[in-house]
C-alpha cells in the first residue's frame, strides 16, 4: 500500500512553510522526501525521519514533524498507553 504525502492541515502546511522562512521550493523538497521514506521498501522510523529532517532542514521543521507523526499516530490507535502497552 502506497502513501503520498501531499496537503497537510493548513496549520501543519503554514507552521513548516514558516520553519523553512517560507520557501515554497523547500517544502517540495521536503513532502518529496518524506513521500519516498515512508513509501520505501525499506522500514526507516520516524525518529530516523525527524533526525534526517532536522539536519537537513531546521530543528523546528523537525519538531513540527514530530508533532505531525505523533497526531497520525494517535489517530491510527498506534501509541502507547499509560500502562506502557501499545494501542492497534
Amino acid at each position: 500500500m502506497s502513501m503520498k504525502i501531499s496537503k497537510f492541515d493548513i496549520k501543519y502546511e503554514t507552521e513548516l512553510l514558516e520553519s523553512l522562512e517560507w520557501n515554497e521550493e523547500k517544502l517540495k523538497q521536503l513532502l518529496d522526501y518524506i513521500n519516498s521514506v515512508v513509501n520505501d521498501e525499506t522500514l526507516i522510523s520516524p525518529n530516523d525521519i525527524i533526525v534526517n529532517v532536522k539536519n537537513n532542514y531546521s530543528d523546528q521543521t523537525g519538531e513540527i514533524l514530530k508533532k505531525i507523526f505523533l497526531e497520525i499516530s494517535i489517530m491510527s490507535n498506534l501509541h502507547i498507553t499509560k500502562e506502557g502497552n501499545y494501542e492497534n
